[in-house]
């Protein structure tokens, strides 16, 4: 399955997901999940604090990804509260979290 998507807000960002669903096992089986994130116009993205136009993300295996879900869900989860409790996650003054 592959599935494409634009959000825009004062940013454009694009995300790209592929998944061929559960295997019946880890990597060899050949369960595989593909998430990229690109830069449609002005997204502020960094990995490991470099500045990014593009990043994908690789799990294998089923177990990672219902791990990767079960992380998903709850990135999600706590942005939105965050987001209705308006907490501060980080400081602005550091140059990435």
């Amino acid at each position: 399955m592959k599935s494409n998507g634009e959000f825009t807000s004062a940013n454009i960002l694009g995300v790209e997901l592929r998944d061929t669903g559960s295997r019946g096992g880890d990597s060899g089986h050949g369960g595989r999940v593909l998430i990229k994130f690109k830069d449609m116009g002005s997204t502020d993205m960094r990995v490991n604090g470099q500045y990014m136009d593009e990043f994908t993300l690789f799990f294998g295996g089923d177990s990672e990804r219902d791990t990767l879900i079960a992380a998903l869900k709850f990135i999600v989860k706590e942005l939105e509260d965050n987001e209705k409790a308006k907490g501060i996650l980080f400081s602005t003054s550091n140059s990435y979290l």
